[in-house]
């Protein structure tokens, strides 16, 4: 539920569910997934842009980011719900 609202958060005032909003939240839940898997694998802190380490400060503030700030254009998304961490990279 939104703060001061009855209406729980992810929906429009007619109690739809926002899309856009779930799109987000299905993108970075893709993103956790990968980071994960990478953690598996032996990739996490590795940009998949240069190949190289993943700045530490970045790793701190977006733990699932695939590209270090140099390349974090690359993880730009075309749309909702494709994974991409431009709108988390700040």
């Amino acid at each position: 539920m939104t703060e001061g609202s009855d209406t729980p958060r992810g929906t429009d005032m007619s109690g739809k569910t926002d899309e856009a909003w779930l799109a987000g939240r299905r993108a970075e839940l893709d993103d956790v997934e990968v980071a994960l898997a990478a953690l598996d694998d032996g990739s996490y802190g590795r940009c998949q842009g240069c190949g190289e380490a993943i700045e530490q400060d970045r790793l701190a503030a977006l733990p699932a980011t695939r590209y270090c700030d140099r390349h974090r254009d690359l993880g730009s998304s075309p749309g909702p719900g494709v994974p991409g961490d431009q709108a988390r990279a700040g």
